[in-house]
């Protein structure tokens, strides 16, 4: 078994402050988890014995790499790239801009394709 990680990544070209940027950041890990569950009557369920990455990351990191992009059209190749990987992505829109994506969690060896990012 590997490590395993969630990459974030921030579209810097979009006209918010940081800290508006650093929520969207925030809306993207919680997204990353909750777009994997479901509602079971009153109780919200997530089963991560189906996915071997997300129970490993949830059960011993929580590791997180933010990155940062300018435009859009980098996110969404980022999306895209991640999908034909068959690695989960949850994309945040904000007052009609993307404004951030997660991609995983998924084994770093499985996400090598996120190098040419710039971490913030």
């Amino acid at each position: 078994m590997g490590e395993v990680k969630l990459i974030i990544i921030l579209n810097m070209a979009v006209p918010f402050p940081l800290g508006r940027l650093c929520a969207m950041c925030a809306h993207a890990a919680t997204a990353a988890i909750l777009d994997r569950g479901y509602w079971s009557s009153t109780y919200f369920c997530i089963e991560p014995l189906k996915d071997e990455a997300l129970r490993i990351w949830m059960e011993e990191s929580f590791t997180k790499v933010i990155c940062k992009v300018w435009g859009e059209d980098k996110l969404i190749q980022m999306k895209e790239m991640a999908t034909f990987n068959n690695i989960h992505t949850s994309m945040i829109e904000e007052d009609g801009h993307l404004a951030a994506l997660s991609i995983g969690p998924a084994f770093k060896e499985d996400l090598r394709f996120t190098k040419e990012l710039i971490l913030l």
